[in-house]
């Protein structure tokens, strides 16, 4: 009268061939037998549609009881998705599951609403780079029980929001402007104009400008939140 939960994560990962093998006739919905709470199948007794297989090194029965349910999860913003075999998509229910702001905190950081900053900055990426690539409303959960909302944030977003937008747009920094705000003197934006390089000898360089990240510590973080997500 149980029911049971097999979770494979990041199923896509795998080969799914040697993942399943022949449980992928087994696993199908029709062919799945009724437990009778013996751990073999040898007397499991099978309706029209069931299937019991032989194993071939055993030599003994299985199947796949129908209170067992299993889970796989997949990340999509890993192009490995586009190789799941049709045959594994036809025998699951897809469920996408995108960001919640729901579940983002409902508090303020330097003054700016945490889930404003969240939807800003997703409707930014969707925009820039397409909506596989948004952030996870998990990195900012962590905030819900904080007394220090906004030196939190700040971890949240060097240790987990900036590596990933310097992934999805690496040296794109017409984008990451975009995303990030414009530049300010004094270390108020995430991002600054190298233009004043000095060279050993006449060399000149062809670029115009050049741009870098401004060092956390060189930041006046504040404000180049503040610079970022002034327009929301």
């Amino acid at each position: 009268n149980n029911k049971y939960l097999l979770i494979i994560d990041e199923i896509n990962r795998g080969n799914i061939s040697k993942i399943f093998g022949e449980l992928i006739t087994l696993i199908e919905t029709d062919k799945r037998v009724t437990p009778n709470g013996d751990i073999n199948f040898e007397n499991t007794k099978i309706e029209e549609d069931q299937l019991l297989v032989t194993l071939p090194y055993t030599k003994s029965k299985f199947g796949v009881p129908s209170n067992l349910y299993i889970l796989g999860t997949m990340n999509t913003s890993d192009r490995s998705i586009a190789s799941i075999d049709i045959a594994l998509r036809r025998r699951f229910i897809f469920k996408e599951i995108m960001p919640n702001v729901n579940l983002v905190p409902d508090v303020e950081v330097f003054g700016i609403e945490l889930r404003k900053i969240f939807t800003t900055l997703n409707e930014r990426i969707s925009i820039l780079l397409d909506r596989d690539h948004q952030i996870g409303h998990s990195y900012f959960m962590k905030l819900e029980n904080s007394s220090y909302f906004d030196s939190d944030f700040k971890r949240v977003w060097y240790d987990c929001v900036m590596p990933l937008l310097n992934e999805y747009f690496y040296g794109d920094w017409e984008k990451l402007c975009a995303l990030l705000g414009d530049f300010q003197p004094e270390g108020k934006s995430f991002i600054k104009k190298i233009n004043n390089v000095k060279f050993a000898n006449s060399y000149s360089c062809d670029e115009d400008e050049t741009y870098d990240f401004v060092s956390e510590a060189n930041i006046d973080f504040e404000e180049a939140i503040k610079n970022a997500f002034k327009n929301i």
